[in-house]
């Protein structure tokens, strides 16, 4: 009889944690949403406007927030592999993701002499930081979506995560 307590409570506690493909799609609606914030910030910047240099570092780190509260949604997605069509859906929502990041990222690059003429010591330091960060948070979010992905998802991924991380490394070595 204790036993089967102890089951049933254990089995409400998982199933209270497990994450559905839907909850992951809203992560990745709002992980968009953030990286439009984040590029409204960076095109706003100026050698004047230090207010501006900072918003962007706040918006970065609320973007790596919302990209790692997504990993961890997407960690407790059940069942796995998600089924064809919520990781075609997922996939999709990406998709209309990457080249949000990648404009942003190129934003960010074409911003880095400006960046470098606002006076903040260690501005451009800040900036490296926070790409390493992001591609930190980037990184365990891409290996999440690929270990709930059926099979031929996660080869219609690959060209778009390597898109993602050709982006993130080129602003990285921009900032190093």
């Amino acid at each position: 009889m204790k036993f089967s307590a102890a089951f049933v409570v254990l089995s409400s506690v998982l199933a209270a944690l497990a994450t559905t493909p839907a909850q992951v799609l809203s992560d990745i609606q709002g992980i968009t949403s953030q990286t439009q914030t984040l590029d409204t910030n960076i095109k706003a910047i100026t050698t004047t406007n230090i207010v501006g240099a900072l918003a962007v570092h706040t918006a970065a780190g609320n973007l790596v927030t919302s990209i790692n509260t997504a990993t961890s949604d997407s960690n407790a997605v059940t069942p796995k592999p998600v089924s064809e069509a919520d990781g075609t859906s997922i996939l999709n929502a990406v998709k209309t993701l990457q080249p949000i990041i990648i404009t942003t990222l190129n934003d960010l690059i074409a911003k880095k002499a400006t960046i470098a003429a606002i006076p903040i010591t260690g501005l451009e330091a800040l900036v490296l930081q926070d790409l390493q960060s992001l591609n930190t948070a980037t990184s365990a979010f891409e290996t999440s979506l690929l270990a709930s992905a059926p099979s031929d998802i996660k080869t219609a991924a690959a060209p778009v995560v390597s898109a993602i991380n050709a982006a993130l490394s080129s602003a990285i070595t921009a900032f190093s």
